[in-house]
């Protein structure tokens, strides 16, 4: 059963096609055809992108990693305000500059995706994290860590399972000085009851905000936690990868008001046979 309601379904089509335009206005020169493109009046795609540049897209898929993996900015990162130079990243953010590392192009690009989504999007910048400690699970290269911390968070717990990412975050946390703000754990939280619980309990935290984006883990962090648990957290904001439905009515009868972005709906299912349908859903504690 599909985990987003049949209206959303046939708006993803519609809306996800002008938001793909939109996210190019400012850039491309033809982002006009972009849309018609995503709504399949074009076949063939050919993005004016900075200077003289000309990028051909052959298909709506290969439309949608070129706009989210970050590989768009390799294309304009001199308008974007972005040096890449001996293995850095630099920008400006906040009046300090943010040096992020990478090793090969594809950490490259993934940098890139990343710095478009924390610093220039401002993903999770509906969270108010001045002042409290901060979860974030599934913490990647320590992007969305630095970002709450230069956000004013007073402490961010950091997860990241994979012990490559997770290496790069260490050092992308001590380039720019963040090591007493920051606590980068080489670990997966897992998609039990106790996960929430133990982080709770181990690091002592409280006064919380938790951020998830974990591939799939959200459904088993938050409806297989108790209720009591998720009013730890003042404010919760995750990536849904499979739908909202059910994370979003666990949430509400928990004393959360719920919102919720129009997911973007993919061909790709998983290997329980649910298809990729993805968004954030943002929740604010209201009840005690």
């Amino acid at each position: 059963m599909d985990n987003i309601s049949k209206i959303d379904r046939i708006r993803s089509k519609v809306i996800g096609s002008l938001a793909d335009a939109a996210k190019v206005y400012r850039w491309c020169d033809n982002w006009y055809d972009v849309y018609l493109f995503r709504l399949g009046i074009k076949k063939k795609l050919f993005m004016k992108v900075e200077g003289d540049k000309r990028v051909e897209i052959n298909s709506v898929e290969r439309l949608g990693t070129f706009l989210s993996s970050g590989e768009h900015l390799l294309h304009r990162a001199k308008s974007a305000g972005i040096e890449i130079k001996d293995g850095v990243l630099l920008f400006d953010y906040k009046g300090r500059k943010v040096s992020l590392n990478f090793n090969t192009r594809d950490e490259l690009v993934h940098t890139l995706h990343m710095v478009s989504e924390q610093f220039i999007r401002k993903q999770y910048g509906m969270l108010d994290v001045k002042g409290r400690d901060v979860v974030d699970v599934g913490a990647s290269i320590g992007d969305t860590a630095i970002y709450f911390a230069l956000n004013g968070a007073k402490h961010v717990y950091a997860f990241e399972p994979s012990k490559s990412v997770y290496d790069l975050a260490v050092k992308n946390v001590r380039s720019n000085g963040l090591g007493d703000r920051i606590t980068m754990i080489n670990e997966s939280c897992g998609s039990g009851g106790d996960a929430l619980p133990y982080i709770l309990r181990k690091y002592k935290i409280g006064n919380a905000v938790l951020k998830s984006d974990c591939e799939g883990c959200e459904y088993g962090l938050i409806l297989n936690a108790d209720s009591t648990v998720l009013r730890s957290f003042g404010q919760i904001m995750l990536e849904y990868h499979y739908g909202y439905l059910d994370i979003a009515s666990k949430l509400k009868i928990s004393g959360f008001a719920v919102n919720h972005t129009m997911p973007r709906a993919y061909s790709h299912r998983d290997k329980e046979g649910r298809q990729s349908a993805l968004g954030l859903i943002y929740a604010r504690l209201t009840q005690k």
